[in-house]
């Protein structure tokens, strides 16, 4: 001990580790606990002492490996040093080393700088020891003034349960919530520091850091690839306090790719137009997802985890161009088309919803119109509320001097209609499309009284015509129909009727006639017309004639039909198969 007291140079730290190192090559770390207090009677400088061994290192039973020296204040009124056998398992031997005025800087704060402290050595006998089986033992110290008891234990050893996690992260979705890892001591308290092996994406919240207490392991997966990651949680005891500090936590995260944007709708805006709502669809979309035009913020709002909608302002949609509609996260980007002002068609584009020809329009007719921009990217069709064809459809409109007709079909290049009866008496009118708030441009239509025209099989205008047999089967080249029979013709443009349309309604228990005579040629010669008038439960413009098929008619797969409505006569090329 003197030597040891020589070689530390008066450093208290110094002198322990020298101490520690007498029986090279079987020597055991210790970890000292406690505090020193000045008081003239005994008072040692420490409480407890702990230690730890491998027992294959042990060479002979009963060979003392290691010493603790414990720095006792007061040693002058000492009298007797003896282990407690009472308490301890008997492995714990103490001897009074006979130094005194052991002098040496004390640290700061921690009383005067330089008490007077007498050395008691302890050794540890490892015959009495078995693995895992050592519980402590007490010391006492008794100068018949006062005493002062030690306690020693074995090192404990550091538990982390779990002992490895396996996490999984998709790209683009919620972050995995922080899991738990317990730190434990199988004795004593402990006190630990916590390290992780540096990856980004690996973070730890150590919590109080002293046993018994819980770790948090949380990801920062912003901006991983998919692939499979490894890390590691290193939990560590200073100065050898555990028996096998350092321990690891081992930490796999396997990265899958996530959903991608999947669509944007509609991907087309006019411009000029007003403030634009899009729908952006995609999946694991969080409440911190942002959607970008060209960078810049829309304001959004979440309808479910794969869908959200996006408000793009006028202002972005200015002038023609193609905006990128960005998700944040891993998400990506979709186009987004900016077109011309406003939707434009013209009156050639205007055409009898029946035989797909152009020419002027009459009341109640079913027309096509042809343009650009003039209805939504995704069909949609006829819509009733109240009893009557809405008029408005998809945000899309089609006015006939300001009055919006009933709508059938509305889409992005063609929508069809029913002329408003309100046209009726007038030469012309003018015809404007109106979609997300943008007109068209105005075209001029004649009006007629009628305009007569057979729908086809083939919706072309042409070939076999919508035509039932009296059986109410189809009729066709497989399927023709005798001669004498009554065959239904379904048709449109028969003008005004009596009582008279009204607009969008379906025809119920009273049947509008045309106001109009109707005639029917099959083959060229005239058929005997039994009914002429709104066809059950069809919308009001949609015409049905009953006509017998006259014995003079020819036979064959293609005789031609015709319907003449007032002045006006059907388109040709429509035929009719007669046995």
């Amino acid at each position: 001990f003197t030597a040891a007291q020589q070689s530390s140079g008066g450093n208290p730290d110094a002198f322990r580790r020298v101490l520690l190192n007498l029986g090279a090559g079987s020597v055991l770390v210790a970890h000292v606990r406690g505090g020193v207090t000045y008081n003239p009677l005994i008072r040692g400088p420490i409480t407890s002492i702990d230690f730890s061994y491998d027992l294959s290192l042990r060479s002979a039973p009963g060979q003392p490996v290691v010493y603790y020296l414990l720095l006792v204040q007061g040693a002058t009124y000492y009298s007797s040093v003896a282990a407690d056998s009472a308490s301890g398992p008997g492995w714990a031997h103490f001897s009074h080393t006979g130094l005194t005025a052991l002098n040496f800087v004390r640290v700061a704060g921690l009383g005067p700088p330089t008490p007077s402290f007498d050395a008691l050595a302890a050794s540890i006998q490892l015959g009495y020891l078995t693995a895992g089986s050592s519980s402590g033992g007490t010391v006492t110290l008794d100068s018949g003034i006062d005493n002062w008891s030690v306690r020693i234990y074995p090192v404990p050893s550091l538990v982390l349960n779990p002992g490895s996690l396996a996490l999984s992260y998709q790209t683009g979705g919620p972050t995995p919530a922080a899991q738990p890892v317990s730190v434990l001591s199988s004795g004593p308290p402990l006190n630990y520091t916590v390290t992780t092996s540096g990856e980004s994406w690996l973070a730890v919240n150590p919590g109080s850091q002293t046993t018994p207490s819980v770790l948090n392991v949380s990801l920062n997966p912003a901006g991983l690839a998919p692939g499979n990651y490894m890390g590691t949680v290193t939990v560590t005891v200073p100065y050898g306090g555990a028996l096998n500090s350092p321990q690891t936590v081992a930490v796999s995260l396997t990265v899958t790719q996530g959903s991608l944007l999947q669509s944007v709708s509609p991907s087309t805006a006019i411009a000029g137009a007003g403030d634009t709502v899009i729908t952006v669809t995609g999946a694991n979309f969080l409440n911190s997802s942002s959607v970008q035009v060209n960078g810049a913020a829309l304001p959004t709002n979440f309808l479910s985890a794969a869908t959200l909608t996006a408000v793009i302002p006028a202002a972005r949609l200015a002038t023609p161009g193609v905006l990128q509609i960005t998700v944040s996260g891993s998400f990506g980007s979709l186009p987004f088309q900016v077109v011309a002002p406003g939707p434009t068609i013209s009156a050639a584009g205007v055409v009898s919803g029946a035989s797909f020809l152009p020419g002027p329009i009459a009341p109640g007719e079913i027309v096509s119109i042809f343009g650009t921009l003039i209805g939504p990217e995704t069909p949609a069709g006829l819509e009733v509320t109240a009893g009557l064809v809405d008029t408005m459809v998809a945000d899309t409109w089609v006015l006939f001097d300001e009055v919006a007709a009933p709508l059938i079909y509305v889409q992005a290049g063609q929508v069809s209609a029913i002329v408003p009866y309100e046209v009726a008496g007038k030469s012309s009118v003018a015809l404007q499309i109106q979609y997300r708030g943008a007109r068209s441009n105005a075209v001029t239509l004649a009006v007629a009284p009628t305009a007569p025209g057979i729908f086809s099989i083939n919706a072309s205008g042409k070939g076999q015509g919508a035509i039932l047999n009296q059986d109410f089967t189809v009729n066709a080249v497989s399927n023709p129909a005798p001669k004498g029979s009554v065959v239904a013709i379904y048709a449109t443009g028969e003008g005004q009727t009596t009582p008279p349309g009204i607009d969008g309604k379906p025809a119920s228990d009273v049947l509008p006639k045309p106001q109009a005579p109707v005639v029917v040629l099959i083959g060229g010669a005239q058929a005997e017309v039994l009914y002429a008038g709104a066809a059950p439960g069809l919308v009001a413009g949609v015409l049905q004639v009953n006509a017998r098929i006259p014995q003079s008619a020819p036979s064959g797969p293609g005789v031609p039909v015709s319907l003449v409505v007032g002045n006006a006569s059907s388109q040709s090329g429509l035929t009719l198969a007669v046995q």
